[in-house]
């Protein structure tokens, strides 16, 4: 049997206690710990049920307006926009005078929404001429872009809204002496709370 090997040899116990307890604190303290920071997620956007409407207040010139509307916005206070529409979509207004046909319904986002903005293509203009009475057509080159200011915000909340847009043809249509069209697109918009007796109206 061989002798026992010297104390020089023997492994120290208070130098193998040392060198786990300093193990355990690297590991207590971070060194090699496995923990993840996971960002919060972000937060629910809630959405709200929107009717859109158009319709045109009559001018006594102007028979018949045709266009394509190509984009049209709603503007939020926070400097963001929703979509009303998803592609160009052509409407003849002198059919709708003074009436209001449903255009879109859809889901918008909550917030407050201060006005819109709306761009037409090229446009047609059909007129009687005020001194030889016969009917024109004249095509106005697009396109053409405008900003609607609503009178008073649109604040979107759990509650389906209604907003109609009223294109007013007297003041957004001027014709010369020459026969000359030119258009400054002029809306007015009415908003209100979409009622339970009269249901929202979708578009075929």
């Amino acid at each position: 049997m061989l002798p026992p090997l010297p104390n020089r040899h023997r492994p120290a116990p208070v130098l193998l206690i040392a060198f786990l307890a300093s193990t355990l604190a690297m590991t207590a303290c971070g060194g090699s710990s496995s923990y993840i920071h996971q960002a919060p997620p972000p937060p629910v956007i809630k959405n709200s049920t929107v009717q859109i409407n158009i319709g045109d207040a009559p001018c006594d010139r102007v028979i018949a307006f045709a266009t394509d509307i190509t984009s049209m916005m709603l503007n939020n206070s926070d400097g963001t926009s929703a979509p009303i529409i998803s592609s160009s979509t052509p409407f003849e207004m002198m059919r709708l005078a003074a009436t209001m046909q449903p255009m879109n319904v859809l889901a918008i986002p909550q917030g407050t929404y201060t006005g819109a903005s709306i761009t037409m293509a090229s446009m047609s203009v059909t007129y009687m001429d005020p001194v030889s009475r016969a009917i024109l057509q004249k095509t106005v080159a697009g396109p053409i872009s405008t900003n609607v200011s609503f009178g008073q915000n649109m604040i979107l909340g759990t509650n389906p809204m209604v907003l109609s847009f009223d294109m007013d043809m007297a003041n957004s249509i001027n014709i010369d002496a020459s026969g000359n069209v030119a258009l400054t697109p002029t809306f007015h918009t009415l908003i209100t709370l979409a009622l339970a007796a009269e249901p929202i109206r979708r578009t075929a």
